[in-house]
């Protein structure tokens, strides 16, 4: 759709009038001088401090030149063209939604916007045409269109990757934090180091609460990168916050949604992730967005459990909700006594052979003790290894291990063509048939 050319023109003509009035601070009560503003500057790897950068020079004086040029006639053209042309009108003083912001969209802040991001990389302040109808093909764009392209990114810390980019989807990839400007002229580096990077649409809504509307569904994207990273192998990430903004200008959208980072320094070691691992992230990273969590709930909930054990500081915390997990996974819908008993043997089972067994089944029942003794504030009776007494800081990490192949397992399972619960039936697992034959658990 293509908005007027008499309102192109009007554009045009209020632009260089603009321009005018900030080439002339005589117009205005302001002096002309940047304004600072701190942002979070990458020191070295996955280290950040603030540094001081500034918003340009003309920001304040076309902001206050408002007043003035609501007075001219290229103004009021524009205001009236505004009014009149019914796919412009249609927005005027309505309260517009996109993603999580909304902003009412009237002519001044419009005018003001759209000037301000024609000069968005200029030091000194100058009409250029091609500027000009950038803008107003986005303007044409944001009007006609019930949808706005947007990009995010979800920046991780902890994680060193060096073959960057790594494309999980057409619109999802592990790239390099990198550098970006606002409208204002205003750099922000994107905090982390690498960033999840992602594209999506978000509907354009009029007279909509935003605070009904949320990034969380692009928030899920960088959590389950996290997760698939997690159901690896051992090693802390985190996603913290988006980083997002409109592909296009728009009139209404501040153009950054930012959560503001301090200075930090990664928790050692750092997370390794490496090229041949790669396909397994993909594969695991897939399972995770198709799994049916109405279907699996015990699953989904392990899963949750896990994550929140991952962010768990003291490592009797940690283990309180690893055994969550065990529990959801293992003991699914069933009472009754000795489960301590049922757990460790389901777990030896489903994970080892032969010998090796035995070894997971008293880790498990050892974990039990632990877990119950934490949660009614006695001391844990923790068992030694390699003649040395362990700690809840080791031993939480045994039963991590256990805890990620079995999660490990139990996706697999749930890929099945004609997967049900539960996923696995113990009976046949721990006693075979009377023809000898194993419970398959690839069916």
């Amino acid at each position: 759709m293509s908005l007027p050319q008499e309102l192109r023109h009007a554009l045009s003509a209020f632009t260089s009038v603009a321009i005018d009035h900030i080439k002339n601070p005589n117009h205005t009560h302001e002096t002309p001088t940047e304004r600072a503003l701190w942002v979070p500057t990458l020191e070295s790897t996955n280290i950040w401090s603030f540094a001081e950068q500034t918003y340009p020079w003309w920001w304040n004086l076309l902001a206050n030149s408002l007043m003035s040029l609501s007075k001219s006639a290229e103004y009021q053209l524009c205001e009236h063209l505004m009014q009149t042309t019914e796919a412009v009108a249609r927005h005027l003083d309505k309260l517009i939604v996109i993603g999580s912001t909304g902003q009412r969209f009237d002519v001044p802040n419009c005018l003001l916007k759209f000037v301000a991001y024609q000069l968005k990389d200029m030091k000194i302040p100058v009409f250029e045409t091609g500027q000009f109808e950038h803008t107003f093909r986005d303007f044409e764009e944001f009007i006609a269109n019930d949808v706005v392209d947007f990009e995010g990114w979800i920046p991780l810390e902890h994680l060193s990757c060096q073959h960057l980019p790594i494309q999980f989807t057409s619109l999802v990839r592990l790239m390099d934090s990198l550098v970006v400007t606002d409208c204002a002229g205003k750099q922000k580096k994107v905090r982390g180091n690498p960033v999840v990077y992602c594209e999506w649409q978000e509907a354009k809504l009029m007279n909509c609460d935003p605070t009904t509307r949320s990034l969380t569904e692009k928030k899920t994207i960088g959590s389950q990168i996290v997760m698939s990273l997690h159901l690896l192998k051992e090693g802390r990430v985190r996603a913290d916050g988006i980083f997002a903004r409109p592909k296009r200008w728009t009139p209404i959208w501040s153009n950054f949604i930012v959560k503001s980072p301090g200075v930090w320094t990664p928790a050692p070691p750092l997370y390794e992730f490496r090229e041949e691992e790669v396909n397994e992230v993909q594969i695991i990273r897939q399972q995770l967005v198709t799994l049916n969590e109405q279907l699996f709930k015990s699953l989904a909930l392990a899963l949750r459990r896990y994550e929140i054990a991952q962010k768990r500081v003291d490592p009797g915390d940690r283990l309180i909700d690893q055994m969550i997990a065990f529990e959801a996974l293992y003991l699914a819908d069933e009472g009754g006594a000795e489960k301590a008993f049922r757990l460790a043997l389901r777990t030896a089972f489903l994970l080892e052979r032969g010998e090796v067994r035995k070894v997971v089944y008293e880790t498990m029942k050892q974990a039990y003790s632990i877990r119950s003794s934490i949660v009614h504030g006695a001391d844990p009776k923790l068992p030694k290894g390699a003649g040395v007494q362990m700690s809840l800081s080791d031993f939480s990490k045994l039963t991590e291990d256990y805890l990620r192949r079995s999660l490990r397992r139990f996706l697999d399972l749930a890929q099945r063509p004609k997967a049900r619960n539960p996923l696995v039936n113990w009976d046949d697992l721990l006693f075979p048939n009377s023809s000898g034959e194993a419970y398959n658990l690839a069916e």
